[in-house]
């Protein structure tokens, strides 16, 4: 869950949507150039569903990777600032999260590929743990 002041989301401008998917990442890192704190509360607040509805736009496998594009682009000067380590914690997380999308769009086939590209990047026994009960 995310509570945001309405007077800096006016600030940063809204959410963009020209973004297919991914608007409120774009947004947070908006009011993280603002200079807006962020505090992690490390207890739940809130219950959560996953609905698979197909036509959801969030579970859209194109929609979040042409996102994903425009956000590099848009972004590619803080990125251009991150380390190697940082460089490829960020590539093992989007590819997780393409297996994911892929998951909750019914592609297991595609979902499995990609947790072995996971694996391959950042071997560890939960990334494997991970292509075996995805392919059980």
């Amino acid at each position: 869950m995310v509570a945001i002041r309405r007077s800096s989301i006016i600030e940063v401008g809204y959410f963009d949507e020209d973004f297919p998917a991914l608007q409120d990442r774009e947004l947070y890192m908006r009011l993280a150039q603002a200079g807006c704190n962020f505090l992690l509360i490390p207890e739940p607040l809130t219950d959560y569903y996953h609905t698979t509805n197909q036509g959801s736009i969030s579970k859209s496998i194109e929609h979040y990777l042409l996102a994903q594009k425009l956000f590099e682009e848009k972004y590619q000067e803080e990125f251009a600032l991150l380390n190697e380590n940082e460089l490829k914690l960020l590539v093992v997380t989007k590819l997780k999260e393409c297996a994911h999308r892929y998951l909750l769009a019914g592609n297991v086939r595609q979902a499995v590929k990609t947790q072995v590209r996971v694996f391959i990047k950042a071997p560890s026994f939960r990334h494997l743990m991970t292509i075996f009960v995805l392919y059980c």
